[in-house]
């Protein structure tokens, strides 16, 4: 189990993150926000819950010197998918592309 779950977190980091500049972090909004702060020279891609998404995207447009992620990727329950997207589409496209899916798509536990 543990060995399966680490090696799709390899797999996912190789394929997905890395190409984008990515790194795996699991922070919570308030460290999101301040890595993205401090971490201006870095190209990250930010994935997180629907609970976190918000806010942290929210604070991003309002603070064009804090690192935009090349892509976020929002994760949420399949009947929380409509919302997210319909959220989605009111977004500047400065924020970067931002994608909602179901979060069985990405396990949790593949994330760290």
């Amino acid at each position: 189990c543990c060995s399966q779950e680490k090696a799709l977190r390899r797999q996912f980091t190789h394929n997905l993150l890395e190409p984008l500049g990515g790194k795996l972090l699991r922070l919570t909004q308030m460290e999101t926000m301040m890595w993205l702060q401090s971490n201006t020279a870095f190209r990250c891609v930010l994935v997180t819950d629907w609970r976190c998404a918000k806010p942290v995207i929210e604070q991003l447009r309002g603070r064009p010197q804090c690192t935009q992620p090349s892509l976020s990727i929002v994760l949420c329950k399949l009947h929380r998918l409509a919302k997210a997207w319909r959220w989605i589409q009111t977004l500047p496209p400065t924020v970067g592309p931002v994608y909602a899916c179901d979060e069985d798509q990405i396990p949790w536990s593949i994330l760290g």
